[in-house]
């Protein structure tokens, strides 16, 4: 009836009724997380760097410090204010922002370890080489410093893809300067170290190169991409030609001849002497005879540039195509590197370190180097 009909209007809008609760304001880490992600999509999007754009750069050190669940989007905004920014953003935050990820390096569990070598590695390859290297060096000293043993606040060794990360990042740097490496190297030894390895003492610096390189080659197979090994080989071929006669290069030459052939496999893997060559002459963990004529890649990569659809999908396309093209030079570079270890310790010394090669691997390389 009328009046039931009009109660039950009131139920809903007359004053007789109880008003709607009021919508619960957003909580502050949400009000975060949401300009957090409006901030990162700006500079996909941005076109270039401005001076509004770098002024924001400020908040990126105390956000990678402050609470640990702003880690993640603040490498996420590092990674993308590096492509964006270039030297610019190196020359005004840059050291604010490697003073951040070293603290938060030694804070994280592996999962950040790994997110920030993602960062690191796209430091190296954007900002100019000589201010890189100097600026870099102690974050790639702090990454390597579990993988020469147990030292500094770690107390358990790091996983496989951990090294595996540790080690791309550090010969980049090699590729860059074999100086800042050594420094690097050098920063990672003088870390205290901590369990059996204290009763050691420090190594030498030829001992932690040796210990250093026997561990990447190790974990070669596991780099994420090919584009990653093949920048690693460069650097560590880079480390042969500034100092030929090393000992620790020189002992880790075969292993400098199956990581340079492992990389051209993949880049070619039918080149010659088709899939027999290549199924066992790289000789990866988990990939038995047979797997020859397949794609060389065993970790999902796919060799098949994405479609750009921003602005930083373009920046991203560039250093990979300046990667693509440093990479070119590892043939040329090996040879002169093999050539100057040659001379610098004598033919016969020079023999007999190849005499250490697997047979078939340094067939290839023969091959594949003209050598």
């Amino acid at each position: 009836d009328a009046a039931a009909a009009a109660a039950a209007g009131g139920g809903l809008t007359g004053a007789g009724a109880s008003p709607p609760p009021p919508a619960a304001a957003p909580s502050a880490a949400h009000l975060l997380e949401d300009a957090l992600e409006l901030w990162a999509s700006a500079l996909r999007h941005a076109p270039a760097y401005t001076a509004d754009v770098d002024a924001l750069a400020a908040g990126l050190a105390p956000l990678a410090t402050g609470d640990g669940d702003a880690l993640r989007p603040a490498l996420t905004l590092i990674d993308s204010y590096a492509l964006l920014g270039g030297e610019a953003f190196r020359a005004a935050h840059g050291a604010a922002v490697v003073a951040a990820l070293r603290a938060a390096l030694d804070s994280v569990r592996e999962r950040g370890v790994l997110a920030i070598l993602d960062v690191l590695d796209t430091l190296l390859a954007v900002w100019p080489p000589p201010a890189a290297a100097s600026l870099i060096a102690p974050l790639v000293g702090d990454a390597l410093a579990p993988v020469l043993g147990p030292r500094g606040p770690r107390r358990r060794p790091p996983s496989g893809v951990v090294v595996a990360a540790a080690a791309a990042s550090a010969l980049r740097l090699a590729a860059l300067s074999p100086a800042a490496f050594s420094a690097a190297l050098a920063s990672a030894v003088a870390r205290p170290p901590h369990g059996a390895a204290a009763a050691g003492g420090a190594p030498t610096e030829e001992a932690a190169l040796q210990a250093f390189l026997v561990a990447a080659h190790g974990h070669l197979d596991i780099m994420f991409t090919a584009r990653r090994r093949r920048m690693a080989v460069l650097g560590w071929v880079t480390l042969l030609a500034a100092a030929p006669a090393s000992t620790a290069l020189l002992a880790s030459l075969p292993a400098l001849v199956d990581a340079v052939v492992q990389v051209l496999a993949d880049d070619a893997p039918a080149a010659g002497g088709g899939g027999e060559a290549f199924a066992n002459v790289v000789a990866r963990s988990g990939e038995g005879v047979g797997d020859g004529g397949a794609d060389a890649d065993d970790d999902g990569w796919d060799p098949t540039p994405p479609p750009v659809s921003t602005p930083e999908d373009a920046r991203r396309a560039a250093v990979a195509a300046a990667d693509d093209a440093a990479g070119g030079r590892l043939p040329a570079a090996a040879r002169a590197a093999f050539g100057a270890t040659a001379a610098a310790v004598g033919g016969d010394a020079y023999a007999a370190a190849l005499g250490r090669v697997d047979e078939r691997v340094l067939r290839q390389a023969q091959a594949w180097l003209a050598t």
